[in-house]
């Protein structure tokens, strides 16, 4: 067969494909359609004549107008929200995708283009408003567009609004599920801020409403994309109050002269204006060729007259020469100079406001509002967007001014944060661009001739303009608006893997993205709903629930490794994520048959990275989803998983009662499994002992697969209380003991230079460990660099971090016996304290308020802080080590370790006082032995940024220098270490596992416990399955 005929032959054959696709869809549509008593529905095939209209009309940016990839095989227009469940339900048993329009910017045409055969499902009829004035809510479909919402509103009154976007164009429904940035939202918040119910099909055709789909699902869709979940089909909108008169303006200036000046000004004020002023910045060229040049728009919205408004300009922009006769006359043009228009201003109504915003003349027909025709004028563009937390400084915009001037039609648009936004906890909804980012950046480049060389040519310059950005933005991650799509972040992969996505996910939603892929799990756990940068789903179904499987040698998720410094070591053969405790059992005993070893990872410092990393091939366990939590207050206990970190049992208790709380470590990302299996040092500990001495029972899979409790072996019960469960089975759940805590406590900083100050430091070694055990005063030393001029100073400081079980009034005078030099005073508990790295802090809270003080939170902050899990977006490397200290450090001790500290950068001492309830049980009670004898603890920690060899290998060097130079100083004898601090710089187990060689160093964590760790070891796991670099071995006397 030749080559034309053998062409033919395909061609054919994909028509053929293509209309029996269709015919077979229509069928079951149609049946479909005839079970539910449906009429009339609008359908389109490529032949219809409005197919092409419906695509063009479609494509607001009509890059791909001519791609293949965006001709649906058929196109439905719904006119009643019941039509669209035979469209899933036949789209699902066909394997076709879906894309729903709606309307919206579709930077990366995502609603109307797939790679694989789809259904567009076309959403404009369905576009019914319901306003309520005196609820002063609005139902509205997700068909309409914001124009149509805003044109409804003021007709039926001048003092209502609705904070959504300033492109009236844009549908509704993509717009709020993205989040939806908008000019009232410094005022009143994002658009999906003020969303009070919604109705969602989900993927079996159901119609849910915010109670019946639950608040998992509606927070989800409420920021997080609602086409990753379901197709959104009405918003309930909660209006807001505007003034029946507001003020807009509009100042131009070319970017040369003091403009640079007044950019600066505005970086450092916009998003601290009023709430009720929204002032923006658009860059954009003006002239051609040699006369081009940059030109800088503020434009501003003033929620109130001119009279209040002329007043708070004059003070913060008084280069801007607004006048009140300006807002009231019409704007001069004079182009003796650049700009022809310097400014023009407008007293009007809110819905003047919205015309004069989107480039209308303010007293224009409000019929304007609904066209929605595709313009005559063909524009093609990229854009992109970055978050921007400090101010970028002058070269960044000499860079931006140089990088315009060799572009035709590039722009940005500039939209301050703070007011409301700031208000809104970063996971209160998916969108998590909340207070500490200054301002938004939407970064375009248009065109009108769309060949290929020419927009090439186009995205390569925006391609480079965003690389040059990247100093100056929100970094780690670099983060970006949902709403404003770059599929040059990255897009789904074929197997739609969860940690693949994140390297994009986390640019939009930062830490949300797990809970947005975990909603995704239960709400669409087969992935219907799915795209290039669709939501997937937290874990691939089957057995184990692996997360990966095979997974790329050089790949291994970041939110796995707190400590970064193995990134690219060694790597599991696959990790499993377990839903159930009965599912881990097949990993054990099929690594077991072919040889694998199992790593635990259940959270934990887990300082030398054993959880996730061996030298022998390796499966790792992932217990993150093995985290229920059942407290019950009557016993007073809670079964706790041990994949729940302590911020989970945390909020649990918080959220049950004012009066319980529970002895467990300052750290609250960490994993309940590693935390308490290691000890549990924490803020209780003097006067309620460690959290492994508040274990009354627990859970464990041992190396059988079977589940064992306290009574079936209670040799196990106490190895696994701060002997590190993972030599011995894998934790599966701890039954705890709550404590009881008073409704307030007290919480206080004080901080300290340590040169002029080192007798402080040494009267608290000498009685931290013999105050009181309701009060607890740990101390932290540290280096730190102030500035003079132009002058840098390194120097060393101590703060001291304190936390009393009682009220401010009764600690007081505990502090004016022992600590009058902390100058601590009732006022200052009761008073803001806005000053950063303050000499004093002090705060009256309830248990839960203290536990964000002490991880360096607000204690005033949402509880919910408690249940991020996410990843840094610095990355931070460090090597840590601990000791026991049982005399107190002698002055030439302190000298040195002052001089040790100025040798190096960001290094801490962090320094925890025992006694109280520590010294009352016994050293062998559990195995942790570092009991009565011992004043405080150390925690030795060294950081850097760069992981290169060099740096680490230096970093690392330093640690151990110094730790060498502090033996003089601590417990010798053996010398003792926190195991959940764990250093191999101590020693590791050979390759025999030999008991005799192991206890060089397992007698630095349990000392005379190591013996009888080991014979536990010998009786659960005789053959040594659960093994790393410091698991206890089997004890072996010829060993």
């Amino acid at each position: 067969m030749g080559n034309f005929q053998l062409l033919f032959v395909l061609i054919l054959s994909f028509f053929l494909s293509q209309f029996y696709a269709q015919e077979s869809f229509l069928h079951c549509i149609s049946s479909q359609f005839s079970e539910s008593n449906i009429t009339g529905v609008l359908i389109y095939a490529p032949k219809s004549p409005a197919y092409s209209s419906i695509i063009e009309h479609a494509q607001k940016n009509p890059r791909w107008l001519n791609s293949s990839s965006a001709h649906p095989l058929l196109i439905i227009v719904p006119r009643k929200e019941n039509e669209l469940k035979p469209v899933i339900l036949c789209s699902k048993m066909f394997d076709f995708q879906i894309r729903v329009l709606g309307g919206g910017h579709d930077y990366e045409g995502l609603s109307f283009r797939a790679e694989s055969r789809f259904i567009m499902i076309d959403m404009s009829n369905l576009n019914e408003i319901d306003i309520d004035l005196e609820e002063e809510v609005a139902w509205i479909q997700t068909g309409a567009t914001l124009g149509h919402l805003y044109y409804e509103i003021a007709k039926k009154s001048r003092v209502h609004a609705f904070p959504g976007g300033i492109c009236y164009t844009t549908g509704s429904g993509g717009l709020i599920s993205g989040g939806g940035l908008g000019s009232l939202m410094r005022k009143f918040g994002l658009a999906a801020d003020n969303v009070v119910d919604a109705r969602v099909m989900d993927v079996n055709g159901r119609i849910l409403d915010r109670k019946s789909m639950g608040e998992d699902f509606f927070w989800a869709i409420r920021g997080g994309g609602g086409s990753s979940f379901g197709i959104i089909l009405a918003w309930k909108l909660k209006l807001v109050h505007v003034p029946e008169k507001v003020s807009v303006f509009r100042v131009h200036r070319m970017l040369e002269g003091n403009t640079i000046n007044l950019l600066q000004q505005w970086q450092h004020t916009s998003y601290l204006l009023p709430k009720e002023f929204f002032l923006r910045m658009i860059m954009q060229n003006d002239g051609e060729r040699n006369e081009k040049k940059v030109k800088v728009t503020f434009e501003g919205l003033f929620l109130g007259t001119v009279n209040e408004l002329i007043p708070i300009v004059s003070d913060k922009f008084p280069e801007f020469n607004l006048e009140h006769k300006d807002f009231f006359q019409e704007p001069v043009i004079n182009c003796t100079e650049r700009p022809c228009l310097k400014k023009e201003c407008h007293e009007v109504p809110w819905i003047g406001l919205v015309l004069f915003l989107y480039n209308k003349e303010v007293d224009e027909s409000l019929e304007v509002l609904l066209d929605n025709s595709v313009p005559v004028y063909k524009n093609y563009f990229k854009g992109t967007s970055d978050f921007v937390k400090t101010p970028i400084p002058d070269k960044g915009w000499k860079m931006i001014e140089r990088l315009f001037l060799e572009e035709d039609r590039p722009m940005i648009i500039v939209e301050p944060l703070g007011g409301r936004i700031d208000e809104f906890s970063e996971s209160e909804l998916p969108f998590p661009h909340r207070k500490g980012n200054l301002y938004n950046i939407q970064h375009l480049v248009n065109w009108n001739d769309n060949s290929e060389n020419v927009s090439s040519k186009k995205i390569g310059w925006m391609r480079k303009f965003y690389k040059e950005m990247e100093p100056f933005v929100a970094n780690s991650p670099r983060t970006a608006y949902t709403n404003y799509r770059d599929l040059d972040f990255g897009t789904n992969q074929e197997d739609y893997s969860y940690s693949k996505s994140k390297i994009w996910g986390e640019k939009y939603f930062k830490s949300n993205f797990e809970r947005l892929a975990k909603v995704k799990s239960m709400v669409d756990p087969e992935n219907f709903f799915r795209y290039q940068q669709s939501i997937p789903p937290f874990a691939t179904p089957g057995l184990t629930n692996l997360i990966e499987e095979a997974w790329p040698s050089t790949y291994i998720p970041s939110e796995l490794q707190k400590n970064p410094r193995w990134f690219n070591s060694s790597h599991p053969v696959f990790i499993a994520s377990p839903k159930k405790e009965s599912e881990i059992r097949p990993v054990i005993l099929c690594s077991k048959k072919i040889g694998l070893e199992i790593t635990i990872k259940s959270g934990g410092h887990d300082y030398e990275g054993i959880s996730y990393r061996s030298e022998s091939p390796f499966v790792m366990l992932d217990l993150s989803n093995l985290n229920k939590i059942k407290i019950n207050l009557k016993e007073e206990t809670a079964w706790v998983q041990a994949g729940a970190t302590i911020g989970q049992l945390y909020y649990a208790i918080a959220k049950k009662s004012k009066v319980h709380g529970f002895p467990g470590g300052v750290c609250f990302s960490v994993g309940t499994g590693g935390m308490i299996s290691g000890g549990g040092l924490g803020a209780l500990m003097r006067k309620f002992g460690l959290a492994a001495d508040n274990v009354v029972d627990a859970h464990v899979m041992d190396v059988r697969g079977k589940i064992l409790d306290r009574e079936k072996n209670k040799d196990l019960f106490w190895a696994i209380r701060g002997g590190g469960g993972a030599s011995f089975g894998v934790i599966l759940a701890w039954k705890l003991k709550l404590v009881r805590v008073p409704e307030k406590l007290t919480v206080f900083t004080i901080r300290r230079k340590l040169e002029g100050n080192r007798n402080l430091l040494q009267k608290w070694e000498n009685i931290s460990h013999q105050l009181p055990e309701d009060l607890f005063i740990r101390a932290v030393v540290q280096n730190r660099r102030s500035s003079e001029g132009n002058v840098t100073k390194k120097y060393v400081e101590f703060y001291f971090q304190a936390q009393y079980v009682g009220p401010v009034d009764e600690l007081i005078p505990l502090l004016k016996q022992y600590f009058p030099e902390f100058n601590l005073e009732r006022k200052d508990c009761y008073q803001e304290n806005t000053t950063a790295q303050a000499e004093k802090e002090c705060h009256e809270v309830p248990w839960i308020g203290s536990v964000l003080h002490l991880f360096f939170r607000k204690p005033n902050d949402s509880p919910k802080v408690l249940l991020e899990k996410r990843i840094p977006t610095r990355k931070n490397f460090n090597k840590g080590t601990s000791d026991f200290v049982k005399t107190p450090i002698p002055d030439s001790g302190w000298e040195m370790i002052e001089r040790l500290l100025l040798e190096e950068e960001r290094v801490q001492m962090i320094m925890e006082p025992l006694g109280g309830k520590l010294d009352e049980i016994s050293e062998s009670e559990i195995p942790f032995p570092h009991r009565k004898g011992n004043l405080y603890t150390i925690q030795y920690l060294v950081n850097w940024g760069d992981n290169s060899e060099s740096i680490s290998s230096m970093k690392i060097a330093w640690l151990r220098k110094f730790y060498k130079e502090m033996e003089p100083y601590v417990a010798k004898s053996p010398r003792t270490a926190y195991l959940n601090y764990r250093d191999f710089g101590l020693g590791t187990n050979e390759e025999d596992y030999s008991y005799s060689k192991a206890k060089i160093w397992g007698e630095k964590y349990f000392k005379g416990n190591f013996e009888r760790l080991a014979k536990v070891k010998r009786k659960v796991d005789p053959k040594n399955f659960f093994r790393n670099e410091q698991s206890v071995p089997p004890y072996h006397l010829s060993h």
